[in-house]
């Protein structure tokens, strides 16, 4: 059953990804307009756009609702989305079971350090192989006020935490998530850009017929029906 998470402190925040990643400004035309999130059938797993996906290293998983509105989110193209909170330990890896084009990964909160930068890495299984610091697969889309894209690893400031989406170019079939900060409080949910279900239309057949006149009875103008030899 989904509740509305409590807002927490900085040191208690928690990550949001969505179903996108990204790092840095994106043209306009490169971000979604229209997503789609993910679906949670319970803390550990789900559906995008009917592709299954399992969560691991997600400790004690707690499903609810977060506001996506606001600059931060740009991509959401929604107010309220289903989210997970939890614990990561070692790290967080989503896995699809097909693979995904443009993945969006929505980071609430992000959780600092006092006295230090936090770091957290996303390593993505980009074309069958993992990719951690690839400057053209992993950007950011929009948000994240104040801090700084290093290869794949998002640096957060320690006074202040943040919030955005960032983009990873696909296709993708596993993701990792990881953060310089022992085990902090984390809420995601990723997605990816909506795509409408295909339909066939048939058109039905038109049937011309032609009704060739007959030969003019002068002065009148009138056709008159032709002969026909048998």
């Amino acid at each position: 059953m989904s509740r509305t998470l409590p807002r927490r402190s900085a040191a208690a925040a928690g990550v949001l990804a969505v179903a996108a990643l990204a790092f840095g400004s994106l043209p306009a035309d490169a971000v979604p307009s229209e997503q789609a999130f993910a679906s949670f059938d319970s803390g550990a797993a789900g559906d995008l756009q009917a592709t299954p996906f399992t969560l691991e290293g997600c400790e004690e998983p707690t499903l609810g609702t977060s506001d996506l509105s606001g600059s931060d989110f740009v991509p959401a193209g929604a107010v309220d989305q289903t989210t997970v909170s939890c614990t990561l330990e070692s790290g967080l890896t989503i896995t699809f079971d097909e693979e995904v084009a443009d993945l969006d990964l929505y980071l609430l909160d992000l959780p600092t350090r006092q006295c230090a930068t936090v770091g957290y890495t996303v390593t993505a299984n980009v074309d069958g192989s993992l990719v951690a610091a690839d400057p053209g697969t992993v950007s950011i889309a929009s948000g994240f006020e104040g801090a700084t894209l290093d290869g794949s690893t998002l640096l957060v400031d320690y006074d202040d935490g943040t919030s955005g989406v960032l983009h990873v170019d696909g296709p993708v079939s596993s993701l990792l998530l990881t953060s310089s900060r022992e085990a902090p409080v984390v809420t995601l949910t990723f997605g990816t850009e909506y795509v409408a279900p295909t339909t066939t239309t048939t058109a039905a057949p038109t049937t011309t017929s032609t009704t060739a006149a007959g030969p003019a009875v002068a002065g009148t103008g009138a056709a008159v029906t032709p002969a026909f030899t048998c």
